[in-house]
């Protein structure tokens, strides 16, 4: 019976386990078992450095990056657990944003521009992006 939390991220790190288990009948047997912990994806991502600000011209070209500071993590290592993709989701209080901003590299913190820009009609946009990770989370 486990009974404490077993954790192989951060700041525990618990890999393995080490034990010996006692079989007391006329001869005694001792076992050691090693049981070996494997990392699940138990973390959420957060953005390191949000919120993210950004100028752009009203020049800048149609699918050039306009901004490629975007980052995240979920404490759950340097493992496929750790993979984190990021994706642009409707704003509700901007939907226009999202005919205008795309994120074509899911795995990469990048932003490129879908259509040209026009200071003299909007110079604010608000863009919505969630960080999740490539692994089904527990």
């Amino acid at each position: 019976m486990l009974v404490q939390t077993v954790d192989a991220d951060p700041p525990n790190a618990v890999k393995s386990i080490s034990l010996t288990v006692q079989c007391q009948t006329l001869i005694n047997f001792n076992y050691d078992i090693l049981i070996k912990v494997n990392d699940a994806n138990d973390n959420t991502p957060f953005f390191i450095g949000a919120p993210y600000t950004v100028s752009v011209s009203e020049a800048t070209a149609i699918n050039e990056v306009i901004f490629a500071g975007i980052e995240a993590d979920d404490n759950d290592g340097d493992n496929r657990n750790g993979q984190i993709s990021f994706e642009i989701v409707p704003n509700q209080n901007d939907p226009m944003s999202n005919s205008y901003f795309d994120m074509p590299n899911t795995g990469k913190g990048e932003v490129t521009l879908l259509q040209s820009l026009d200071f003299e009609t909007r110079q604010q946009w608000t863009v919505s992006i969630v960080a999740k990770g490539l692994i089904e989370m527990l």
